[in-house]
């Protein structure tokens, strides 16, 4: 089994496991052998967790796209303090 992704780990799993799971579950292979006690079938599992997952499948476009937006986020914020600062300054004048 080769390792498809970068944050991904491989771990041993029954069915039950594979199912309950909440990491990704990347891709599965039967290893032959059991769980001593329980007799459940062992799988080799390539998992990775839901936050590392979505890292890795976020495209080029959709990083620029989040870059972007918060850019204009930061820059609405400096228009409000820009905007707040003159009406003060106006006042200051105003007062004098």
């Amino acid at each position: 089994m080769i390792r498809t992704q970068r944050h991904s780990r491989f771990v041993l799993m029954s069915l039950d496991e594979i199912r309950a799971t909440r990491d990704i579950v990347l891709q599965t292979e039967e290893t032959k052998s059991n769980f001593s006690g329980s007799g459940k079938t062992v799988y080799i599992c390539e998992v990775v967790r839901p936050c590392d997952y979505q890292k890795e499948t976020d495209t080029a476009a959709d990083k620029l796209a989040a870059e972007i937006e918060r850019v204009n986020a930061d820059n609405r914020a400096l228009r409000r303090k820009i905007e707040r600062l003159e009406r003060e300054l106006q006042k200051a004048r105003a007062g004098e």
